[in-house]
């Protein structure tokens, strides 16, 4: 991943234990982060050091700058960190490099000039005030004048806009690629319509047996969508992208922390997730199942039987699974389209989420099942008790 990088610009003696924690703190946001006392400048060639900190400046999408009451190495006059700020200004009128300024309270200038304090050393002065834009040929910039490390972090969150870390934006970003990726395989379009996959409403579904025993006989058209769904329907399932929707969710990217309790709880957004990457294994396995033997001999003479428009006779036992993978499919589209939404800032109600909540297509099997589950509720009434 190409991420945001920082140069961080100061005197080193002074300011060790800040520039330090600093770098821990934009590293824990993601942030590259270049420091002239570590060695992470990369190849430089034959270059100084103040050369190979300028070469990283312009390498940089950030320059924070910090100014004591020392003024370091003067080369030719001028501070090092002053010409490093030079090399940032040039960069921010050429480039858009963002520059962020910070001048330590002590040295905060009073009636136009700093302090006593550091009277001793003259060059602060002109530099402070080339950081506020008041030198001959500056324009008036905005200053942050601190005292403690939280002091400069509360003006960086300012600076940056958030306060979320970079990999907290990034999980957020791919995961919501990929449930839009999901949901245009899922989706098809017809001329100017857009619409749920050819397979939905199955109206199969509405006419299933009680019990899977036994076959069943079905006229052709009723028999043309299952037909067309064991064609294509694996490969929607198979094909469903996963990855970062279950690295979000190894990463708690929507859980919230509750002080009243001291843990996490969960809300709509990680249920959502949850059951997505539920369902979307669940897909990949049912999908799987239709791609072996029996179901594959199953087809083909089912295609026979659709090619002559003749009715088709077989085991009821055959619709088990592509009927589950369909209500998955199905699961899967409407969670998906929940989260989609609501990442998008558009309002929805997990509640009123439309899904099929079985685990056999046919009833009598529905109903065993279902009472030989057991809920959240009494695992923990009888481990807990």
């Amino acid at each position: 991943m190409n991420r945001p990088s920082v140069f961080i610009s100061s005197t080193i003696a002074d300011m060790r234990d800040l520039r330090s924690a600093l770098k821990w703190w934009f590293e824990k946001k993601g942030f590259r982060v270049y420091l002239s006392e570590y060695n992470n400048f990369g190849p430089i060639g034959d270059a100084d050091p103040v050369e190979a900190c300028l070469c990283n400046i312009e390498k940089s999408d950030y320059f924070i700058v910090l100014v004591g009451e020392r003024a370091g190495t003067l080369i030719e006059d001028i501070s090092v960190t002053r010409h490093e700020y030079r090399k940032a200004m040039e960069l921010s009128k050429n480039k858009g490099l963002k520059i962020v300024r910070f001048v330590r309270d002590e040295i905060r200038p009073k009636n136009g000039r700093i302090p006593s304090q550091t009277e001793s050393d003259p060059h602060q002065d002109a530099f402070v005030q080339e950081l506020m834009g008041n030198s001959d040929n500056g324009q008036k910039s905005w200053v942050y004048y601190f005292r403690t490390f939280d002091d400069v972090v509360a003006a960086l969150v300012k600076e940056l806009g958030n306060e979320e870390d970079i990999e907290y934006i990034r999980l957020l970003f791919y995961l919501s690629e990929e449930l839009r990726e999901n949901l245009g395989l899922i989706l098809n379009k017809l001329g100017d319509k857009i619409y749920v996959g050819q397979f939905w409403p199955c109206k199969l579904r509405a006419n299933m047996p009680d019990d899977e025993f036994g076959d069943i006989s079905m006229k052709y058209e009723d028999y043309e969508v299952l037909y067309y769904f064991l064609l294509f329907g694996p490969g929607i399932g198979l094909r469903l992208n996963t990855r970062w929707i279950t690295e979000s969710l190894k990463k708690g990217v929507f859980l919230q922390w509750c002080q009243k309790t001291n843990s996490f709880t969960t809300n709509h957004k990680h249920d959502a997730l949850a059951l997505i990457d539920k369902t979307a294994t669940k897909c990949r396995q049912l999908s799987d199942a239709l791609k072996t033997d029996p179901y594959l001999r199953f087809r083909v003479t089912m295609g026979e039987a659709h090619k002559s428009k003749t009715s088709f006779k077989f085991s009821k036992g055959m619709l088990t699974i592509p009927m589950v993978l369909l209500d998955n499919l199905h699961n899967m589209f409407e969670l998906t389209r929940y989260l989609y939404r609501k990442m998008n800032g558009k309002p929805d109600d997990y509640n009123k989420i439309p899904l099929y909540r079985v685990n056999n297509p046919f009833s009598k099997q529905n109903d065993n099942i279902n009472n030989e589950t057991l809920s959240r509720e009494e695992i923990d009434s009888y481990i807990l008790k």
